[in-house]
């Protein structure tokens, strides 16, 4: 074999040597590309697995804050009304411990002024009437005192005078705001202002029918009488008649002086309530009550 056929032989056997390799390079970089995929492909699954569980971790917890955020809320309102109860209870426990001592007060009070004794068990009463007239029973009630009180006073009190004059029955009583003086009003038509000793000191003739109701004023320098013939009256407390009020229906059957002594109210059986200047002008009517 010549020199010229051995190179030609060489350079073929290079050349398929060249060409194998570069068929397994391909082979090569076919199989690498297909790892990569397959590596990508698990990734991406891993990935998306792992968000799946974090989504279902973010619903959860979601869940269960949302459920401690309304259990934290009905907490603290839980809480708020226990602490509004617990103020009126310690409130209620001073007015009741208050209570107490005014009926004790009272009580001792007899001993020297029956009537004014009375007058105060009987305000004692009606404050604490105000407290429990929820219906609660009576192991409940903040104070007893104020009931023992009013029990015994009434046991043992006396009667110290008597009002004579009236030739009908008496309907309405009121005592002025100095406790000195003791008005009355009478189906005899007319009203009548006494001494605490019973004394007669003045009579309010005027009205033409039955006198229902009668009231002083803040100061105790005048009386209001409400009568059946539907007209209501002021008077001063030496007699003399200051006003009428007249616009009922029917009968006027309560009259009550405003706290500033400016204006007079009265109730009608015509359903209507109305309030008046004491110069006579009527200032508001109120309708509609049964």
């Amino acid at each position: 074999m010549d020199e010229e056929s051995e190179q030609f032989i060489q350079a073929s056997v290079e050349r398929r040597i060249r060409e194998k390799e570069k068929r397994e390079h391909r082979e090569l970089e076919k199989l690498e590309a297909q790892v990569a995929l397959e590596t990508a492909e698990e990734k991406n699954q891993i990935l998306a697995k792992a968000n799946q569980k974090a989504k279902r971790m973010i619903r959860m917890g979601s869940a269960i804050l949302a459920i401690s955020l309304a259990g934290s809320l009905v907490g603290v309102i839980i809480a708020w009304v226990m602490a509004t109860q617990a103020v009126y209870k310690q409130q209620e426990a001073q007015r009741g411990a208050r209570l107490e001592q005014a009926g004790v007060s009272a009580l001792r009070q007899f001993e020297v002024g029956q009537i004014d004794s009375l007058l105060s068990a009987m305000h004692t009463g009606q404050e604490l009437y105000n407290i429990v007239k929820d219906g609660r029973p009576l192991d409940e009630y903040p104070a007893t005192g104020p009931i023992v009180t009013l029990q015994q006073i009434i046991y043992n009190i006396r009667e110290q005078n008597q009002y004579e004059g009236h030739r009908r029955e008496v309907e309405s009583v009121s005592f002025s705001p100095d406790g000195e003086y003791i008005a009355t009003a009478s189906s005899d038509t007319t009203a009548r202002l006494w001494r605490r000793d019973g004394t007669l000191v003045q009579e309010f003739k005027g009205h033409t029918n039955n006198v229902f109701s009668v009231s002083f004023s803040p100061d105790g320098e005048y009386l209001a009488t409400g009568a059946l013939d539907n007209t209501a009256r002021l008077w001063r407390r030496d007699g003399p008649l200051v006003q009428e009020f007249k616009g009922h229906k029917s009968w006027v059957n309560s009259v009550s002086f405003s706290p500033d002594g400016q204006y007079l109210a009265t109730a009608s059986s015509d359903r209507k309530e109305r309030m008046w200047r004491l110069v006579g002008n009527l200032v508001r009517e109120l309708k509609g009550n049964n």
